[in-house]
């Protein structure tokens, strides 16, 4: 049971107020005994009313006794001269009383019925407001995805082109088992690569791709990962490519390849 819910949802000021119906009595009396935090809010409630209808208080003029004995007539002003000392200065001061008391009353239940109005409108706008930011997360996401099936349906235009070469890079005698697949298409001037297996860089280390252009080495890149299987990566594609290198270079690459650690090599 969420107790703060219930004390905010104003059945608790109508129950003090006496606004209630008999069904929400029954319901705020049987979670006073259930929950003592509800009996002890409403204890409080009721403490703060009549301290608040004390203060309140307004004792009526002094003209208005007369005023109210006059229209009596003179049977009631007979009977006000033999009780002057008893009756009017009790009756009417009272009456005064509950009456500014109600008042007081309406007007504390007024006041905590608006506070309980706007601390629900400040819970409202928290939840509005983590709300946008959720759905501003969920555009983002969807953005992001948007992006990626893009890439994926790119590359898979590219694989499935009969113009597609597929290069085969094994390895070397450092990594015999090496082997890495590059997908070379000139029509759409697209380049991927596949890490089927390479072994695990060294520390400070880290493989570049070169392609082979009539002899010499041009600079395609490190490879970031190390990632195996299925993970296509996306190559600069280099025209009059004729064959493809992996080398182990210290990390950050070099500007010419260590050809005695190569890795992995293959032609188109």
């Amino acid at each position: 049971m969420d107790i703060q819910k219930f004390l905010n949802s104003g059945v608790v000021e109508k129950y003090v107020l006496g606004l209630a119906d008999r069904g929400e009595m029954d319901y705020v009396e049987q979670m006073a005994k259930d929950y003592p935090e509800v009996n002890e809010h409403i204890c409080k409630m009721q403490n703060c009313m009549e301290e608040y209808v004390e203060m309140h208080a307004i004792r009526p003029p002094r003209h208005l006794k007369h005023k109210i004995m006059a229209s009596l007539g003179d049977e009631a002003d007979s009977e006000h001269l033999k009780n002057k000392d008893r009756a009017p200065r009790v009756a009417l001061p009272l009456v005064w009383r509950w009456a500014s008391g109600i008042a007081a009353l309406l007007l504390l239940g007024l006041g905590l019925l608006s506070w309980n109005l706007y601390q629900q409108q400040q819970a409202a706008q928290r939840s509005l407001a983590l709300l946008a930011t959720q759905i501003k997360h969920l555009q983002n996401d969807q953005v992001n995805l948007e992006a990626l099936n893009e890439q994926i349906r790119q590359k898979y235009s590219v694989l499935k082109d009969i113009t597609t070469q597929q290069v085969k890079l094994k390895g070397s005698q450092h990594a015999p088992q090496a082997l890495v697949v590059v997908y070379w298409n000139p029509e759409h001037n697209k380049g991927y690569l596949n890490i089927v297996d390479l072994p695990q860089c060294p520390s400070g280390h880290e493989y570049q791709l070169w392609a082979d252009v009539n002899g010499k080495h041009k600079d395609m890149g490190v490879l970031k990962t190390n990632a195996e299987g299925t993970v296509l990566h996306s190559i600069p594609y280099i025209k009059g490519s004729r064959g493809f290198v992996i080398t182990l270079e210290k990390e950050g690459g070099s500007p010419h390849p260590t050809v005695e650690k190569m890795y992995a090599t293959g032609s188109l």
